[in-house]
């Protein structure tokens, strides 16, 4: 019996598609962590601009999803700014990234 399989993994075979929604994927991941991490820390975005030192409209772009491309400086900024580290996992071994 041939197993069916749904629209999506097909579309997953398509290396352009997948590349595109990989891409996607970690934009939207981004922003919904960030906007997870305001609402749980209840701060504004203006208040994390200032703690960030970063323009509010560049917060507001990340929460939004509308800032595409983050770099990888302004991510750990924002992150860092609401009490959060950022590690890299070796086995056993953590790295904490820091600015």
């Amino acid at each position: 019996m041939d197993k069916k399989i749904s629209t999506f993994e097909r579309e997953m075979f398509d290396n352009k598609f997948k590349e595109e929604f990989v891409e996607e994927y970690k934009e939207f991941n981004l922003s919904e962590t960030v906007l997870e991490l305001i609402q749980r820390k209840k701060i504004s975005v203006t208040a994390l601009a200032k703690k960030a030192y970063l323009p509010p409209t560049i917060i507001q772009e990340v929460k939004s999803g509308l800032r595409k491309h983050v770099a990888f400086t302004t991510a750990l900024q924002i992150l860092t700014a609401l009490d959060c580290k950022l590690e890299v996992i070796d086995g056993n071994k953590h790295i904490s990234l820091t600015l």
